[in-house]
């Protein structure tokens, strides 16, 4: 009687595996998202690399003359390297507040929009969908 049902189905039944499904549905928009990265990504960061080192030539000049007039004025070796210290950090920390900044406002906005527009965003990404059902 046990075996009736496995007699009954041999070479008829359909085993359904969800899970190898998923997994392989993952697996493939993993392989996209490095394609991805490797068309718009990579391209992207050596524009980036390009740019800044270009920037950081062009500037060359200043800071020499500036080193040598403070050279010429007195100031040792570690005092120009101070300024020069103090200097990145002010242009870093600039940076990053900007940044900061443009991030809110662009959130701030564009959340507005999709306020003042009525759109729902839907994710249709598995692990959106677990979060959902937590």
């Amino acid at each position: 009687m046990a075996n009736n049902f496995e007699a009954r189905i041999s070479g008829t039944a359909l085993v359904g595996n969800n899970l190898a499904a998923r997994l392989a549905g993952v697996r493939s928009d993993a392989l996209y998202a490095r394609i991805l990265f490797l068309f718009l990504g990579l391209p992207g960061v050596i524009l980036a690399v390009f740019l800044t080192l270009s920037i950081a030539a062009s500037g060359q000049d200043r800071l020499l003359n500036e080193q040598a007039l403070l050279r010429v004025r007195g100031a040792s070796v570690s005092q120009i390297l101070k300024f020069e210290a103090m200097e990145a950090v002010i242009a870093g920390a600039g940076g990053v507040l900007l940044g900061i900044a443009m991030t809110l406002a662009v959130a701030a906005v564009s959340s507005t929009l999709v306020a003042v527009a009525g759109i729902k965003i839907i994710s249709r990404s598995p692990i959106a969908e677990e979060l959902k059902n937590l």
